[in-house]
């Protein structure tokens, strides 16, 4: 499942808690804003994952991650989109 989230400088969750989901993928659709990955809706520039423009992140089983967590984002300013992927399966 492929999704569109627009963001704001207030959190938001881009991927919900899904035991089913064996990996995912983010990318970050701006140019410009850099966006901040997180697992919970305390996510901002200091404790967040830089996620810079145009930049993807994945993350799946088979890497040894755990992508069945929710995933929240914010943004450094304005209102980038990121887009996301989820996949299922082994």
């Amino acid at each position: 499942m492929t999704k569109q989230i627009t963001l704001s400088t207030t959190p938001t969750m881009i991927l919900s808690e899904d035991q089913a989901r064996t990996s995912f993928s983010i990318v970050n659709a701006d140019s410009a804003i850099t966006v901040y990955i997180g697992r919970g809706p305390d996510v901002s520039s200091i404790v967040g994952f830089p996620l810079f423009p145009r930049q993807t992140m994945s993350k799946g089983k088979g890497y040894g991650d755990d992508p069945r967590r929710a995933v929240w984002a914010v943004a450094a300013s304005d209102t980038p989109t990121v887009a996301t992927m989820e996949e299922y399966g082994v």
